[in-house]
């Protein structure tokens, strides 16, 4: 989650780990479906929900298909639908539609095939007038542990299989979503660009926090990342 949100993604949930004496230490995230005394409009209770929807519901997916393997056909097919269900339900149309394409490809870079329907959703503004995608969450990397699958939830391009990704790929997936390619190219690129140092840095700071030893993971996190970077960096030269 640090990592995303030294990658742009400013709406990032803040998390951070508390130690506990003898035992391991605990991960405290932030509600981003919550609205803070701070932010309470007057005359509000306390704590005030804000409703969201996955997209599991928002598109009527059964949450029992996700359990089984869909094919490469069905899931390249998730891109469309969920641009088409954002440009028919968000209050944020285009914006919502490029945020998806910066986390997708985040999803791609960091190694996270852990990246389904239920970990993207709607969230509604308090007063129930505007609704957009929700901040980023559930954010895993999957990739650093072998006996995890290696496809995604929602594939790139025509891809779910995260090897077999190519740069041809990134602007198929642009236009899936109905964004331009300079925009989301550009967006790529920078992601690209910073994200292994996004690690590194990410684990100093939890190393200074909390006393564990984030750096080697970290490294294993960068050394599995490389080879996707590359890969992002050349789809970002593509002319689309």
């Amino acid at each position: 989650m640090r990592c995303a949100l030294a990658c742009g993604f400013d709406d990032a949930a803040e998390t951070k780990l508390v130690a506990i004496d003898g035992a391991e230490p605990v991960l405290i995230s932030k509600r981003f479906d919550r609205l803070s005394i701070s932010d309470r409009p007057n005359g509000l209770p306390p704590v005030m929900r804000l409703h969201q929807a996955d997209f599991c519901q928002v598109l009527g997916v059964s949450v029992d298909a996700l359990k089984y393997t869909p094919s490469d056909e069905m899931v390249a097919g998730y891109t469309t639908s969920v641009a088409e269900a954002i440009s028919r339900e968000s209050s944020e149309r285009y914006s919502d539609r490029s945020y998806v394409f910066d986390m997708l490809a985040f999803d791609y870079l960091i190694g996270n095939c852990d990246n389904h329907l239920k970990n993207l959703s709607l969230t509604w503004s308090f007063d129930w007038q505007s609704k957009s995608v929700s901040p980023i969450y559930d954010i895993t990397c999957t990739t650093v542990y072998e006996d995890l699958s290696r496809e995604m939830g929602m594939g790139i391009g025509r891809r779910r299989l995260i090897d077999a990704v190519q740069a041809e790929d990134f602007p198929v997936m642009a236009r899936q979503l109905g964004i331009g390619w300079r925009q989301a190219s550009d967006a790529l690129a920078e992601m690209a660009e910073s994200i292994c140092t996004a690690i590194l840095d990410a684990a100093h700071d939890l190393d200074a926090e909390s006393g564990v030893d984030a750096g080697s993971f970290a490294e294993k996190l960068v050394t599995d990342c490389r080879p996707r970077t590359d890969i992002a960096l050349r789809a970002s030269l593509l002319r689309g």
